[in-house]
């Protein structure tokens, strides 16, 4: 799944504007239009799910999970993508298969969904701390003042 950051207000303590999903379930003819989210986006996460690694591990180079996240990789860079690990099974970066590794292993993330129980307050608190390792991507901290909202 691919969530970026568009136009918009956020910061640390400050409500999200707007929240996108773009999964990457998404059939061939729908890539155009995720690409160009991708494009429009100064970060993307990614979430990490035993099914994505999967996914981005296999062979199937039309899959469209390997097409979306080489697009973001090749357009945002790794330095602007924030994995987010929603499986505990998946927290050590070692497990994550060989793309995604290679490509994000070194990278800030987020783990706290993994093996939380996640009430509002977890939920809003987790958001919170995703912004924040949002605000230290290069294609935020650039900006004098942080404009965007997670889409």
């Amino acid at each position: 799944a691919v969530v970026s950051t568009q136009s918009g207000h956020y910061g640390r303590g400050k409500e999200l504007d707007e929240f996108h999903y773009t999964s990457a379930t998404s059939g061939p003819a729908e890539f155009d239009e995720v690409a160009v989210t991708i494009e429009q986006a100064k970060v993307v996460l990614v979430f990490v799910t035993g099914s994505f690694v999967e996914r981005l591990s296999g062979a199937n180079f039309e899959d469209s999970v390997k097409k979306e996240f080489h697009h973001a990789v090749a357009v945002r860079t790794a330095a602007n993508m924030i994995p987010v690990i929603l499986d505990g099974l998946l927290v050590s970066k070692g497990s994550w298969g060989s793309d995604l590794e290679q490509q994000l292993g070194n990278q800030p993330c987020s783990e706290e969904w993994a093996n939380a129980d996640v009430d509002d307050d977890k939920c809003k608190s987790i958001v919170s701390n995703i912004i924040t390792l949002a605000l230290t991507t290069p294609a935020i901290k650039k900006k004098k003042v942080p404009t965007a909202t997670l889409r």
